[in-house]
């Protein structure tokens, strides 16, 4: 599969021309050297007097190992476009009809030598045509000097009039990055292993598997806000929605108005008991698209290990390390066993009542109380368990809390 490149202009060292390597593309490499036409001084980028010349982007297309030519049509349309092909490390221009190495050209054939002079005898004859020159040198081929984290540097002739240029597979913001073996998240490159990016709004989240699933190791920090729904940060200050994530209502982590699945529409809303939209036990809510809001039984998955010697102990061995308010004389904080790092974030009552940041984390199941309540999985400093299971933890669907998703499917041994 080839890549598509940028097209720019080309800066040489001993004069500052530009070649038209996007339009009226000429026959011959020789020819595109003849045809260069001489710009603006305040047309041209600085040039970095440490090398011996300076290149900006052209279009390149990259044909990976095992690619020919014979894949890219050279047309009218891709006139002024350069090839790069893999497995003879050689670069190809587009003329618009065909394309031609940048080897270079073969020099031009020598003039043939002039006539002897005529014999000073009458009866002399002319002299012998002399003998034909030697033929010109081959012209300067060009060579990949190298090829690393998205770059391509393409290196043509030799000494003082030695050009490079270094042609960008691709741009991740200000950074030139291989599509083939990286990631892209806005203007991040990340790890696609360790790493989630939220395309939504290009947000990066830490995820691991731990027990049989995929989780986010962060809780959800995605702005929903629609009509009367809303997100808070705590304390409205921006900077603990950056460390904790942002808390929700229940109608915007379920995403009742159904903005980005149609899973639990209308069942964040208030009715009564008929009235009510029943949850499904499972709901993509405002988690992106693949992921789902985490279950009372995903979370029991998580903590149920060897490292935790029965449920007394399921919340110390999912809670952060740090962060957590002492009670007491006891250390709130927890072992984060798997590092799920499960922070005390704090809670949002109506009329802004912000409380328990340090001493409580909350996150929003699919389990209904009744009408305006949830199931709230609930961690606290005083103790090491997770309460979820029993009706004193029912949580009204008007306060906001944190989110955590989960990857659609359960992880195996075998992946």
């Amino acid at each position: 599969m080839h890549t598509k490149f940028v097209c720019g202009v080309v800066v040489f060292a001993v004069e500052m021309i530009v070649l038209n390597a996007c339009s009226n593309v000429p026959e011959t490499v020789s020819d595109a050297i003849n045809e260069a036409e001489v710009a603006p001084e305040d047309s041209l980028a600085p040039v970095d007097s440490t090398q011996d010349s300076v290149e900006q982007n052209k279009y390149v297309n990259v044909l990976s190992k095992g690619e020919t030519l014979k894949s890219l049509s050279c047309d009218s349309a891709k006139a002024g476009e350069f090839a790069y092909v893999y497995d003879s490390a050689e670069v190809y221009l587009c003329n618009g009809k065909e394309w031609f190495s940048l080897k270079g050209d073969v020099g031009p054939e020598g003039k043939a030598g002039e006539n002897g002079a005529d014999g000073k005898s009458v009866e002399g004859k002319a002299g012998d045509k002399g003998p034909q020159g030697p033929a010109g040198l081959d012209g300067k081929g060009c060579v990949v000097a190298s090829d690393s984290s998205g770059v391509v540097t393409i290196k043509c002739g030799d000494g003082e009039k030695a050009t490079s240029t270094n042609l960008y597979k691709a741009m991740c913001g200000t950074n030139p990055y291989d599509p083939a073996e990286e990631n892209c998240c806005g203007e991040k490159i990340f790890n696609a292993d360790s790493q989630f990016c939220d395309r939504r709004d290009n947000q990066l989240y830490n995820i691991a598997k731990i027990g049989s699933y995929v989780w986010m190791t962060e809780n959800l920090n995605y702005k929903y806000s629609i009509g009367t729904i809303r997100t808070y940060c705590y304390d409205d200050v921006v900077e603990y929605c950056e460390k904790y994530g942002r808390l929700y209502t229940w109608a915007a982590a379920a995403d009742s108005a159904a903005l980005f699945s149609k899973d639990c529409q209308g069942c964040g809303d208030f009715a009564t008991e008929e009235e009510r939209v029943k949850i499904p036990s499972s709901i993509q809510g405002v988690c992106p698209d693949g992921w789902h809001l985490a279950t009372n039984d995903e979370w029991e998955d998580a903590a149920a290990s060897d490292k935790a010697t029965d449920e007394k102990e399921y919340g110390y061995v999912l809670k952060s390390s740090f962060g957590w308010a002492d009670h007491g004389d006891k250390s709130g904080n927890g072992s984060d066993a798997y590092g799920m790092t499960v922070l005390p974030a704090g809670t949002r009552k109506d009329a802004e009542d912000y409380s328990n940041n340090g001493a409580l984390a909350k996150y929003w199941s699919t389990v209904e109380y009744s009408s305006s309540t949830i199931i709230a999985v609930t961690f606290s400093n005083a103790n090491d368990y997770i309460g979820m299971r029993t009706i004193s933890f029912a949580y009204a669907k008007s306060n906001a809390i944190s989110v955590r998703c989960v990857q659609n499917y359960a992880s195996t041994e075998e992946e």
